[in-house]
């Protein structure tokens, strides 16, 4: 019976030989009656050593550990598993019982495949994952340490001292009042006191009291119902303190708050709770608050413009950013990172004459850091050639430079002369360390920089001490 079946198989044969999967056949008493010509490369043995031969005798050969037509055999169900072959291959095998007439096992087929390298791909990407994980976790304690701090410039002795106070509070909850002028930077102080607290991965949310209408206010920080007001969704709307909820609410010119909203958020402040516009339930919202103005708060409490009590609940840790034109440190790294990201950004290569970069020196800067961003960025724009000149300056920057005494201001120059040379000196080893780190060679610092190669070599070789490359 069985020879008539494999001789009237030619048909299956063919079909066999065309299908890439590897397929074995065997009978019910597991005689391997046929297999496909990939199941020699995947088992490593030979049709003509192997048809004939039943599945027990491959087990016990190791041919198969174990053999899953076999269990078939045995259990009568179709079975699907995962072995491997006498070669070390990860196999993943399908075994299907087909039945006779009477409902007894004629022939189990079974379709092999190799998942070696499928297997092998999976564990890889398991291990990439797990890196992503690892440095993701690094990552996320690099942030908690350092949060922003790199945008913050802080080479002057009162902003070092500042920062250092800074540190102390931050993984504090404590409420925080940032004083300063315009320009100065109190608002990303704010973001940075966020990002290195507790609630670095809950919101930040920022409010400018003074960009916001007086009748819009309320409904900002509070929040309202449907049907509150005139033009109120129908769904209501959540409040700024809400969403503060767990992370960290920013007020900025607070002092800009009408009073009978300080009377609101000083009791915000005193319960956690607050309702909405139009609301009557009550919501509570744990948040850290920040405020910051360029006022003199101590005086709009004289003048009765703010709430003496809320102004002693705001400030219970004071940090007052010093103007720009008393960090002359922070200033002459301040000109450098601007010069730098706007060259990136306009893909220019500009430099400061001497005589700008003394003008930008000795300004008064009234905007702060604001104002001389602005200019850098105009003056990159504006200018002709590689070398900016002070015909490149806005006309009332060198007229205020103009307004003062000659005497004095030449003797001011005169005085300047040595820590200018400094700066310079500090700011052109900046620059060359950092090319030389970007680009390891000091052709590539050469050509960042605009330089010549010998002189590039020279420059790092002094400020380096390395040897060529």
């Amino acid at each position: 019976m069985r020879k008539n079946w494999i001789e009237e198989s030619d048909e299956l044969e063919l079909i066999l030989e065309a299908i890439h999967d590897d397929i074995l056949i065997a009978d019910a008493d597991g005689v391997i009656l046929k297999m496909s010509k990939s199941f020699e490369t995947m088992y490593g043995v030979k049709r003509e050593d192997t048809v004939g031969k039943t599945v027990f005798e491959m087990e016990e050969q190791g041919i198969f550990k174990p053999s899953i037509t076999a269990i078939v055999l045995n259990t009568g169900e179709k079975t699907t598993m995962r072995q491997k072959n006498i070669l070390g291959r990860d196999i993943v095998v399908s075994a299907v019982p087909i039945m006779d007439g009477n409902g007894k096992i004629s022939k189990v087929i079974s379709f092999s495949r190799d998942v070696t390298d499928y297997l092998a791909m999976q564990e890889q990407y398991h291990q990439m994952e797990r890196k992503i994980q690892q440095y993701s976790a690094e990552l996320q304690e690099l942030r908690t340490k350092v949060g922003k701090k790199g945008d913050i410039v802080s080479e002057s002795p009162s902003m070092t001292s500042l920062m250092n106070l800074v540190e102390k509070i931050a993984s504090y909850d404590t409420n925080v009042l940032i004083a300063g002028e315009s320009g100065v930077g109190k608002s990303m102080l704010a973001k940075y006191l966020h990002q290195t607290g507790s609630r670095y991965e809950e919101a930040f949310v920022e409010i400018n009291c003074g960009a916001i209408p007086e009748n819009l206010m309320e409904s900002e920080l509070f929040g309202y119902e449907a049907g509150a007001f005139t033009g109120a969704g129908k769904s209501g709307k959540a409040g700024l303190i809400e969403i503060a909820d767990k992370g960290t609410l920013f007020l900025d010119e607070i002092s800009e708050l009408p009073l009978n909203l300080q009377v609101k958020l000083l009791k915000v402040l005193q319960d956690k709770c607050f309702m909405r516009v139009g609301g009557t339930k009550p919501i509570y919202s744990d948040f850290r608050l920040i405020s910051a103005s360029n006022r003199n708060l101590r005086q709009a409490v004289e003048r009765g413009t703010f709430r003496e009590d809320l102004f002693y609940r705001i400030n219970v840790i004071n940090l007052e950013i010093p103007p720009l034109r008393n960090r002359q440190e922070d200033l002459i790294q301040l000109i450098a990172r601007f010069m730098e990201q706007y060259n990136i950004r306009y893909q220019e290569n500009k430099k400061l004459s001497p005589q700008v970069y003394k003008c930008l020196l000795n300004y008064r800067w009234p905007g702060n850091v604001r104002e001389l961003e602005n200019i850098i960025e105009r003056i990159i724009i504006t200018s002709n050639g590689n070398e900016i000149t002070e015909d490149a300056l806005p006309e009332y920057l060198l007229k205020s430079m103009g307004d003062r005494e000659p005497e004095s201001f030449q003797e001011e120059l005169v005085s300047f002369e040595p820590a200018l040379s400094d700066s310079v000196h500090n700011l052109e080893k900046e620059q060359i360390i950092r090319a030389y780190q970007k680009h390891g060679t000091t052709a590539g610092v050469a050509r960042e920089l605009g330089i010549s190669q010998p002189t590039a070599y020279r420059k790092v070789k002094k400020y380096i001490g390395i040897k060529k490359k």
